[in-house]
């Protein structure tokens, strides 16, 4: 620090300032530096002189500085004091000096107005997320897991061994042969009261009562048998079939007659001998039968796919007769020899099928206008290849396999014949009054050979039944006569 001066050095260097720029000169160290003593503070006083001309300019001594400047110090000391660090103790709160920083309690508006909020929080959010995830893993999702567990379909049960082909069948029904043909009984209760009706709302139940099915005598030939389905009205309901199970849980005022030869016997066009042709031998449906003309009813000579083992890509079988080896009906197929309904004066011939995942069908109808009530043979020539229809030996109708994207023509079917009463196939006026289907004879046979004349039954050797070219399209050397 430079040395003081005297106070006449002072005093001359002085003489050439203005009083107003002395006046305003003030040196001093707010706060000493490091090392420096506080008491050391330099002050200077600066004062005009009493006549005007002269300014005096004083340094006072170290124990006038102290004596003179103790506000100063009591000032820096209070700033000290300000910018010390707070206790940890204390509460910092936004916006207040230190010093009024205090703990405030809530009031009692305070509080309701919480307790309103976290309500309103409890009931909108809360409650509702606690009591919706209890509802839904207690309640939604077990009822979930149950509708999921009753749509997977149980395993469909090992089917026992086939019957072996039958290859000639000769039935004049002199008598119910009960090794080649089954009775049918209920009204469809077996396959759940969906079905009830047997999917088209049918009235009959089925029994093997003599009323409905039996062997009588031919009154047009004697010696001769007929084979006798019929429709029997009951003005008082009975009970379907008394002494069976679910079918004794339904009354009906309609019992009527189906045979079939499902399990017993079956038949298969043989499959293709020549595998440079693709030629196959036919199978030969033939039936003499005469049909009522009554509204309401409705007669079937048909053949059903056999209850088998399916393709891998089957569509599932949800009943045991309709089971063939393409899946559910109608993707295993139906061949409807004939069928008549009402006081329709024409047979239809047709067979029922999938195409591009629907059900399909192809079916011709022959006028039979004067004759219809008739005795009339009806003919199926089955080939692994295509299929023609016959009537009084005039061919009627006819189909080829190469024609179609699905043909499940090639597997075991048996052959059915059905009396049915009422449903959505018909006249919806059934006429109250007992009406039959006659049949003379069934035969089947191969095309190779001659038509058998007396009753007869040969049947394969073998159980195992080899499809013949799966159920796709034909080759197109395929050989077919004219249809």
């Amino acid at each position: 620090m430079a040395p003081w001066h005297s106070e006449a050095e002072m005093t001359s260097s002085s003489s050439n300032m203005s009083l107003s720029q002395l006046s305003e000169v003030t040196a001093s160290d707010d706060s000493p530096s490091p090392g420096q003593d506080s008491s050391s503070d330099l002050r200077i006083s600066v004062a005009p002189s009493t006549d005007g001309s002269k300014t005096s300019v004083t340094a006072p001594n170290k124990q006038t500085q102290a004596a003179s400047f103790t506000p100063i110090a009591a000032q820096h000391k209070e700033r000290a004091d300000v910018a010390a660090p707070l206790p940890a103790n204390t509460e910092k709160l936004p916006g207040r000096h230190p010093a009024a920083r205090r703990t405030e309690s809530f009031s009692p508006k305070k509080r309701v107005r919480t307790f309103v909020i976290w309500g309103v929080i409890m009931a909108v959010v809360i409650v509702p997320a606690v009591v919706g995830s209890v509802y839904y893993t207690q309640v939604l999702l077990p009822q979930w897991r149950a509708a999921d567990a009753a749509k997977i379909k149980p395993a469909v049960p090992p089917l026992p061994p086939m019957a072996p082909l039958t290859l000639v069948m000769y039935d004049e029904f002199n008598s119910f042969n009960q090794d080649s043909w089954r009775y049918a009984y209920g009204n469809g209760l077996e396959r759940g009261w969906s079905f009830k009706g047997f999917g088209n709302d049918e009235l009959q139940c089925f029994t093997a009562d003599p009323s409905n099915v039996d062997v009588i005598p031919d009154p047009e030939k004697p010696g001769n048998q007929l084979l006798r389905l019929q429709g029997v009205y009951y003005p008082t309901p009975i009970t379907c079939v008394p002494d069976q199970a679910p079918y004794n849980s339904t009354t009906t005022q309609w019992t009527s007659g189906r045979i079939t030869t499902r399990g017993k016997r079956l038949f298969l066009a043989p499959a293709n001998t020549t595998s440079t042709t693709n030629q196959c031998t036919s199978l030969i449906v033939e039936a003499r039968m005469k049909v009522p003309l009554v509204k309401g009813t409705r007669v079937g000579l048909a053949l059903l796919p056999e209850t088998q083992n399916q393709t891998a890509n089957a569509p599932r079988c949800e009943w045991e007769d309709e089971c063939g080896a393409y899946g559910i009906w109608p993707a295993s197929g139906e061949i409807d020899i004939a069928g008549h309904s009402d006081t329709k004066t024409v047979v239809g011939q047709a067979i029922q099928f999938r195409e591009f995942g629907t059900h399909a069908w192809r079916a011709q109808d022959t006028d039979l206008t004067d004759t219809i009530n008739e005795w009339h043979t009806y003919k199926l020539e089955w080939n692994c290849n295509y299929l023609r229809w016959f009537v009084d030996g005039v061919k009627t109708h006819g189909v080829i396999k190469y024609s179609f994207n699905e043909w499940p023509f090639d597997q075991p079917f048996y052959l059915s014949i059905t009396y049915a009463i009422g449903g959505r196939l018909v006249d919806s006026n059934v006429e109250h009054k007992d009406s039959a289907v006659l049949v003379d004879y069934v035969k089947l046979y191969s095309a190779d050979m001659t038509p058998p004349t007396t009753e007869l039954v040969v049947t394969a050797t073998t159980a195992t039944v080899p499809l013949s070219t799966g159920n796709s399209t034909a080759q197109a050397n395929s050989t077919t006569p004219t249809l």
